[in-house]
């Protein structure tokens, strides 16, 4: 709602980025911009791990993440990722409200999982036109290796 002299307006915005025009008695004016955003659009943030943390191949890890708006009763993807982004193995699909969940890095993932960094990637329920509609992944890499290798 915008007040103005002799009463208020209301006025439907979509998300954006818009100027307004502000006038004072004198007849000063100044351009100030401002953005909308829509705050109901998904949203994932993965929480833990951030990076340089080391994990070892047969413990059990917490993975963290803050979800917010996300449809009823969704699940997300829980996923390894190589450092160049690409998928090693979907880790767990998961309710997105839960926020966390418990891996244990199983040495029958050995053949997949060669020491070295990598981030966890979380992905939104897809959206059945666009893929998925919101993720997230570690800030940095994080290493997996063996207890002797680390």
């Amino acid at each position: 709602k915008f007040a103005k002299e002799g009463g208020s307006t209301e006025i439907a915005t979509l998300p954006g980025i818009y100027d307004v025009s502000l006038s004072n008695s004198n007849g000063k004016s100044n351009i100030v911009q401002f953005t909308i955003t829509d705050t109901s659009i998904p949203s994932i943030t993965v929480l833990s791990p951030k990076g340089g943390e080391a994990w070892q191949i047969g413990q059990v890890y917490e993975i963290r993440w803050s979800a917010s708006n996300m449809p009823t009763d969704s699940d997300v993807l829980i996923a390894l990722l190589r450092e160049d982004g690409s998928i090693v193995t979907s880790i767990a699909s998961w309710p997105a409200s839960a926020g966390s969940y418990s891996w244990e890095i199983s040495a029958d993932l050995s053949p997949l999982i060669i020491p070295g960094e990598y981030r966890i990637g979380i992905y939104c329920p897809k959206d059945n036109s666009s893929g998925y509609i919101c993720s997230d992944a570690s800030d940095a890499p994080f290493s997996i290796g063996t207890a002797a290798g680390l």
